[in-house]
């Protein structure tokens, strides 16, 4: 019954909001995440197994766990129903070196992706092990993604600047390098946030004469370009080492087989993400320390570990992992964290708190009058409202901290060498 209460409230609120919404919003996003990290709330069940397996064990999500979901959807359906929608057009203004700081910052960027690549053989090795890379990484590894998605980001959402398809390429081609490195969040993350912007972009310009419902069926290869990255985003983590190790037999094998696809959604990261949910509210995990009361130790790059070992502290993800596990390869989750420490109104105080940053967030994205100062909002907001479900909030501090580094350091340049008395962000 549950599963099916939920589905229906689910898809009566998005009907809603596609016919009442007049553009897109960070909290929008959040409920539309929501929706693909918990999908696995529709049927029920969640599984053991691995994809390569031909058998897949069902277990059913604890009653407790759907709680937790049900506070999630209403607080941000309710979130996005109360977000007050303006009208309002910036044209932004780059400095007069703006250009070329970021030339300056595309090229570093492509140099370190060269050197990463060739630190960790990454179109020369002949398999993929992600545990292996992601053991062998290094400080400086951590950092490049980041720069990696600001670069990306930056150069297709920009305005008042012409780049090259040139730059385009040097600028898009470190992101590549990520997702070779086993990560796909930060290909995924920097697309979301030029979709974003450009969803955004098209609804200003049609004066919010129509409803994101409209625009979307005037749009329809936008919607299948959306639909086929979602599609992508799941399949390709089952055939990865099989293309870096050029076994294109295996790979063929796997995609012409209807059986693949559904084992590989089945047992994708949402099952893993809502697994780790549903374990930490069905067992009423708790935790030992609270783990908010250092998340400032995490706004300070490459001291981090060395704050943790000075007040003897552990991440939450690494605790219930040990605790609930007996491993440190799974994701975080932000919900369980949340009710590890109180519940559920430790949970809907979080969640609302997030919230209410997401709706902070868009004001400033709205009103901002500076490419780099759009991107680093762009990257931080689709971040947390996207990404945020399968992170321990810790670790989404330290994302957060990286991409306001960035944005900060070359805006601090860019000013700095425009010698404009007139500042503007």
């Amino acid at each position: 019954m549950l599963p099916g209460l939920y589905a229906f409230i689910f898809l009566c609120m998005l009907m809603i909001l596609l016919k009442k919404k007049r553009n897109v919003s960070f909290v929008f996003v959040y409920f539309l995440s929501s929706s693909l990290y918990y999908f696995h709330a529709f049927g029920g069940s969640l599984f053991w197994g691995e994809i390569n397996q031909g058998f897949l064990r069902p277990y059913p999500i604890d009653i407790a766990t759907y709680g937790v979901l049900f506070i999630n959807l209403f607080l941000a359906f309710f979130a996005c129903i109360f977000e007050k929608e303006r009208y309002l057009w910036n044209n932004k203004k780059p400095y007069f070196t703006e250009s070329f700081i970021m030339k300056l910052f595309f090229l570093g960027v492509l140099l370190f992706s060269l050197y990463i690549s060739a630190k960790y053989n990454i179109f020369s090795r002949i398999y993929f092990n992600k545990g292996e890379l992601l053991a062998a990484r290094d400080s400086l590894a951590s950092y490049y993604k980041f720069l990696a998605s600001f670069a990306f980001v930056y150069i297709w959402t920009t305005r008042g600047i012409r780049f090259s398809l040139f730059w385009k390429a040097v600028a898009s081609f470190p992101l590549l390098t990520t997702f070779a490195l086993g990560h796909r969040s930060f290909l995924i993350i920097s697309l979301c946030c030029v979709l974003f912007n450009y969803i955004y972009l098209g609804c200003l310009k049609n004066n919010y004469s129509q409803t994101i419902a409209q625009y979307l069926i005037r749009h329809l290869r936008l919607v299948l370009i959306i639909v086929v990255l979602i599609f992508t985003t799941f399949i390709v983590k089952g055939i990865t080492t099989a293309l870096f190790s050029k076994n294109y037999d295996l790979v063929s094998s796997r995609l012409s087989s209807t059986d693949y696809y559904s084992r590989t959604i089945l047992m994708s990261e949402p099952n893993t993400i809502l697994g780790n949910l549903n374990a930490i509210v069905a067992s009423d995990y708790r935790a030992e320390k609270s783990s908010y009361r250092t998340l400032w130790a995490y706004f300070f790059p490459l001291l981090t570990k060395r704050f943790e070992e000075a007040i003897g502290y552990e991440s939450f993800t690494s605790r219930y992992q040990a605790d609930l596990f007996g491993t440190s390869h799974r994701a975080g989750t932000y919900l369980g964290e949340a009710y590890a420490e109180g519940g559920y109104f430790v949970l809907a105080l979080i969640v609302t708190i997030l919230l209410v940053v997401l709706v902070f967030l868009r004001k400033l994205y709205c009103r901002c009058r500076c490419n780099i100062t759009q991107t680093t909002l762009l990257l931080i907001a689709i971040d947390s409202a996207f990404y945020i479900h399968r992170n321990g909030m810790s670790f989404q501090f330290t994302r957060i901290r990286d991409y306001l580094y960035i944005g900060v350091f070359l805006l601090f340049f860019t000013i700095l060498l425009s010698g404009k008395k007139r500042i503007y962000f």
